[in-house]
């Protein structure tokens, strides 16, 4: 059995500074994070060793079986983060929302950044974790996680 899928997931983030903590080192800033997150999981199975046949009426079944599944949740969750010198910061973060016998997502990343004029350099990992509704025909669960790296521009700031 051949077997693809592809997850596409999107995400929509408004952050809140909610408290600072003053550290020798550097503040270190709690932000508080509201988000929707959308995920669309879809999937392609073919079995290529079993004859196709066809059926009395004359439809062919070709052995393939596909399908989508779509969650759109809210997310509520936590950011920390600390400029550690001129131009090096980390960050901490981590969202999610569930409901019973339903979905749920979630996920946490945490980064190194270092800024160059313009520019910000980042490497770091992220695990992103989401379910739909068992009670649905086409249930899908999966976690996802690796390490990533990233150059992020920031536009008008010298």
């Amino acid at each position: 059995m051949n077997a693809d899928y592809l997850i596409q997931e999107a995400k929509i983030s408004w952050d809140y500074l909610s408290y600072t903590w003053h550290e020798p080192a550097g503040a270190i800033r709690l932000k508080t994070l509201y988000e929707v997150q959308l995920v669309n999981a879809g999937v392609n199975a073919v079995a290529p060793f079993k004859a196709v046949t066809t059926d009395a009426s004359g439809n062919i079944n070709d052995n393939t079986a596909h399908g989508t599944s779509n969650l759109i949740l809210p997310t509520l969750g936590f950011e920390l983060e600390q400029k550690v010198g001129k131009c090096v910061r980390w960050e901490a973060k981590g969202s999610g929302f569930g409901l019973p016998h339903g979905g749920n997502i979630w996920d946490v990343q945490g980064l190194a950044a270092v800024r160059i004029k313009q520019f910000e350099v980042i490497a770091g990992e992220k695990a992103f974790h989401f379910k739909t509704s068992p009670k649905s025909a086409m249930y899908m669960v999966d976690t996802l996680s690796g390490a990533f790296v990233g150059l992020r521009y920031y536009w008008g700031v010298e």
